[in-house]
């Protein structure tokens, strides 16, 4: 784990190379905003999603650290790209993230069924009467347009992937309703629609019940693979256009004060943090250094330990803030220690010292063998973390023993009762002789 984590901050050194895959050359235009911030922070290389030099994965190898599918419509991708290819970047440790619309292709559809991720049909939208935006709607007539609250909406609030607290809204237009498998346990929700929401054809009568309503429909989602590899689905690209992201204000209907209001446009600050989420960039963090000892100062042998000696375990933790590995920060917590042997002995959580230490302290079982030091974090929006080290725990020596138990007392008064009586019963048979009949007659 250590060595892992000296190579992955080798890689953060360099810029990471980046592909972004689009469905035609105007996009660069219409999404530039994005796409400039992107170029900052990364080497990022364009290709059309029918180009014969399509390439991803090449002699079993990533070609590029991130992947961005930006080709919603596209029926079939170019070159030498196959659905199957997007699994094995991602199984090499590539993060992905791919946008979809209304008029999604056919090519979209079976990526993200790869993934678990289902897409309602071609042509249909997410639609909301009752929190969309006023002026936008007006201009088009179909309430495909609609503003959400960040409380009614986001997952827990995350902070590693959507960023601290201070959502106003959010602007997303023509977005197709998603659903997560419930068996892929590796994927979540980030953005949720509120109970308002529903998703069919716009301006069509509904004829039967649709593929999800309310908070069954799923805006944005992310999956994070055992390899830590990071991989996000939008239902909607348009939301990150020029247009959309520029918008500073969105007006919709304020049912509390019955009145038409106006809150902050927050797409711009979403993009920001989720992107760097989706490429490793935000809740990153690593184990740097793991160490162990006898708590007593006198003796610090940590080769192996016995039974029932007391052990302090020690971890730094560092997270990836900016090019640069920091010290995880006070609020880093759910950070565990199993001392295992097929199964946990113990299992405790580390105490959050500062500046990075975490510690832990505990009583070795009383049963010696193979154990392995489990160091691990499972938390939503965070790398896993896992660390393992195996030492022995031997029974103690035969001189190690104490020489006498105090909760054994009833056997050593046993003892000592038995060499008394015996004792006395030998006093009484040597020296203690009985009179015969015949003296007692003389």
């Amino acid at each position: 784990m250590i060595i892992h984590s000296l190579l992955f901050a080798a890689a953060f050194a360099a810029k990471a190379k980046m592909l972004v895959v689009l469905e035609n050359e105007r996009q660069k235009n219409e999404y530039a905003t994005v796409l400039n911030q992107l170029n900052e922070k990364f080497e990022t290389y364009y290709k059309l999603a029918d180009d014969a030099d399509l390439h991803l994965v090449k002699y079993g190898k990533n070609l590029y650290q991130n992947a961005i599918i930006m080709a919603p419509s596209t029926e079939e991708f170019g070159g030498d790209v196959k659905t199957k290819t997007f699994v094995d970047f991602t199984q090499n440790g590539g993060n992905l993230m791919v946008f979809a619309s209304s008029n999604i292709g056919d090519a979209i559809r079976e990526l993200g069924a790869e993934f678990g991720i289902e897409y309602d049909e071609t042509g249909t939208k997410v639609m909301s009467h009752q929190l969309y935006d006023f002026e936008r709607d007006a201009l088009n007539h179909d309430h495909s347009r609609f503003q959400l609250k960040a409380s009614e909406s986001f997952l827990g609030g995350s902070q590693p992937i959507v960023g601290p607290a201070g959502y106003a809204g959010l602007l997303i237009d023509n977005a197709v309703a998603m659903k997560i498998d419930k068996k892929n346990t590796l994927a979540f929700p980030i953005v949720k629609c509120n109970s308002y929401c529903y998703s069919w054809f716009p301006n069509e009568p509904i004829t039967e019940y649709p593929m999800a309503v309310g908070r069954d429909i799923t805006l944005v989602a992310g999956i994070q693979l055992r390899n830590n590899a990071r991989i996000a689905f939008f239902s909607s690209m348009s939301m990150f256009s020029n247009k959309l992201i520029r918008q500073k204000f969105i007006t919709y209907w304020n049912n509390d004060k019955n009145e038409h209001a106006r809150e902050q446009n927050s797409v711009n600050k979403f993009s920001m943090h989720v992107f760097g989420w989706a490429t490793n960039n935000s809740g990153t963090f690593r184990i740097a250094v793991f160490k162990h000892n006898l708590v007593d100062k006198e003796n610090q042998r940590n080769d192996f330990y016995y039974i029932n000696e007391e052990i302090e375990v020690t971890a730094i933790v560092q997270e990836h803030v900016e090019d640069n590995w920091e010290p995880a920060s006070l609020l880093f917590e759910n950070l565990w220690l199993d001392f295992h042997r097929l199964d946990p002995f113990v299992r405790m959580q580390f105490e959050n010292q500062g500046g990075g230490k975490f510690t832990a302290k505990f009583k070795v079982p009383d049963t010696y063998g193979v154990f392995n030091f489990i160091v691990w974090q499972t938390k939503l929006g965070h790398t896993y973390l896992e660390h393992k080290e195996q030492i022995t725990v031997r029974p103690p020596r035969h001189d190690m023993y104490e020489r006498f138990i105090a909760s054994a007392y009833p056997y050593y008064f046993s003892s000592f009762s038995m060499m008394l009586g015996v004792t006395l019963m030998s006093f009484a048979i040597l020296y203690h002789r009985d009179v015969s009949p015949a003296k007692k007659n003389n």
